[in-house]
């Protein structure tokens, strides 16, 4: 579990990173991460942080969107969103559905008005 954090961490400074510079390097550098994070955190074994990595990844694919393939990446984010609320439950986590919820919400605005505006 711990080379698990490690590369969850690593992907979460990925992203940090690509606020600053090199925005696409640093996404794709933050998917490998995560993906590695992903192998050993599964739904079946590690819910909790499968989920949490989901949501890392759905912020990491927003983040890309910024500078390319928008409507793709908003979709690849929309999907690991919905996998981080396959755990992050109304009733059991109220606090996480609220926040990935909102990503979500806030996701599909953005994509109908690229959709109606272009």
């Amino acid at each position: 579990m711990d080379y698990a954090q490690t590369q969850s961490n690593l992907g979460n400074a990925y992203i940090i990173l690509a606020e600053v510079e090199n925005k696409a390097e640093n996404c794709e550098n933050a998917f490998k991460a995560y993906a590695e994070a992903l192998k050993v955190r599964t739904y079946e074994r590690f819910p909790i942080q499968y989920a949490a990595t989901q949501n890392n990844l759905g912020n990491a694919y927003r983040t890309l969107a910024e500078v390319k393939n928008k409507v793709e990446n908003y979709e690849n984010a929309t999907k690991a969103y919905k996998k981080a609320l396959k755990v992050f439950k109304k009733d059991k986590f109220p606090e996480c559905y609220s926040k990935v919820a909102n990503n979500i919400s806030n996701l599909n605005k953005e994509l109908t008005w690229i959709l109606e505006n272009d």
